[in-house]
């Protein structure tokens, strides 16, 4: 670990299977094995992580996605369904997380190199959060769904006890970089790839990238991705007119 105070730094996955565009997606299966495995897997080949946990809500419709967490040895904690800024921070006291890295259950195509810089970046810069997107050594859009967010466990405790409006509850990060931070982030355009799944074109695009670039190991990062999607155009295009919810829709 890079910190020498032994914080512990904790990767949380929010997922579960209610989606209303795509229910039940975090267990479908890309390459033989669900969504959440592949998140999960690539998330291990960070360097700067001690802890993969994934926060899941207590409605039956999760229980699936518990059980199967529980069956390869993933800790999952369950929390509030709508208040996902409670679950998270249920889920970070538990088991007691000093620094989290936010991770979703839509993005089977993390970065695990950008979230190793996004974590050397928060020790570095001192401050209470960081995104991807802030990271100085990055520094060039990237696809929806490859990043991460960083964010102490005392920001955490701020957001969940003082945050307020529906949207700062269940996307969990606003507060921080709005009223916090400061950082409009309707302002920022990310690379014009999706790579996180919301819908069945999604589903599909990933799955034919996995299909050219997995061949039993995550060895494979958001260049070579960009460069397979550049290479293979008509994949992109899977997807191209999906419109990415807003904050607060």
């Amino acid at each position: 670990m890079l910190d020498k105070m032994n914080e512990k730094t904790v990767a949380i996955i929010q997922a579960r299977m209610g989606s209303t565009r795509l229910p039940n997606k975090v267990l479908k299966e890309i390459s033989g094995k669900p969504l959440i495995w592949h998140i999960i897997e690539r998330a291990k080949l960070a360097k700067n992580i001690d802890q993969i946990i994934v926060a899941t809500s207590t409605n039956d419709l999760d229980t699936p996605l518990y059980d199967y967490l529980t069956s390869i040895d993933v800790l999952c904690i369950r929390g509030s369904e709508d208040d996902v800024l409670s679950r998270y921070y249920t889920a970070a006291s538990d088991v007691g997380a000093d620094i989290i890295v936010r991770l979703t259950g839509d993005n089977p195509l993390i970065d695990y190199k950008m979230l190793d810089d996004a974590v050397e970046y928060y020790h570095k810069s001192g401050l209470p959060y960081v995104s991807t997107i802030d990271v100085p050594t990055i520094n060039k859009p990237i696809p929806l769904g490859v990043g991460c967010e960083v964010f102490s466990y005392e920001l955490l405790k701020e957001a969940h006890m003082n945050a307020m409006k529906s949207y700062e509850r269940e996307h969990v990060t606003p507060y921080m970089y709005l009223d916090k931070i400061k950082i409009n982030r309707s302002e920022i355009t990310p690379y014009s790839f999706r790579l996180t799944v919301d819908t069945i074109e999604d589903f599909s695009c990933i799955g034919m990238i996995y299909e050219l670039l997995y061949h039993g190991k995550h060895d494979f990062c958001t260049d070579e991705i960009i460069e397979c999607l550049l290479l293979n155009p008509e994949i992109g295009i899977t997807n191209a007119g999906i419109i990415q919810k807003k904050l607060g829709e």
